[in-house]
């Protein structure tokens, strides 16, 4: 009997820590884990898989550029890529029509999104194999400022956007 109870105990007790290391780990990925950075290696990364986002080397004569990434690591995760050109009042009108002459923009979605002095349209989902509400990319253009945003944003979890477009920019992309 002493043998069956010690065997009992090494059993309950090998039980209830596998159940606390599960639950740690659970919970340690339930609750995302952000990353920031500004690092434009990662979007250089970024433009070997998704191929129709301009790279840095073939965006002619910017004045400023900036890069955000953003990764929210955990069960749910995702990730967003902000690109921000800003260019003189000459260069930002050949940029615009490089724009225009060379992206596609989605019908469905084609009410152009207002954040801050930009305004961004959603690119065509069938053109660029985009699968929404899960990879989304955006295009921006401000006039008042001379600057163009490119912005692309992943999460394979998402089921739908309840948000307005301007609010998930700013909430989901890290605008």
């Amino acid at each position: 009997m002493k043998k069956f109870l010690k065997f009992f105990c090494i059993a309950i007790s090998s039980i209830m820590l596998s159940v606390f290391i599960y639950l740690g780990v659970l919970i340690y990925n339930v609750y995302p884990k952000t990353s920031v950075s500004e690092d434009i290696k990662i979007y250089n990364e970024l433009v070997e898989t998704v191929n129709f986002l301009p790279e840095v080397g073939e965006l002619n004569n910017y004045k400023e550029i900036s890069f955000k990434y953003t990764g929210n690591e955990g069960l749910f995760s995702s990730y967003s890529y902000i690109l921000k050109l800003s260019y003189s009042e000459n260069d930002f009108k050949t940029e615009q029509i490089r724009v225009e002459e060379n992206y596609y923009f989605d019908e469905v979605f084609s009410d152009k999104i207002k954040v801050d002095t930009f305004n961004i349209r959603v690119l065509d989902l069938e053109k660029y194999q985009l699968d929404y509400p899960k990879y989304l990319a955006f295009v921006g253009v401000s006039e008042s400022t001379n600057e163009i945003v490119y912005i692309y944003y992943e999460d394979q979890d998402l089921d739908s956007i309840e948000d307005s477009w301007e609010d998930f920019l700013i909430d989901n992309c890290n605008w």
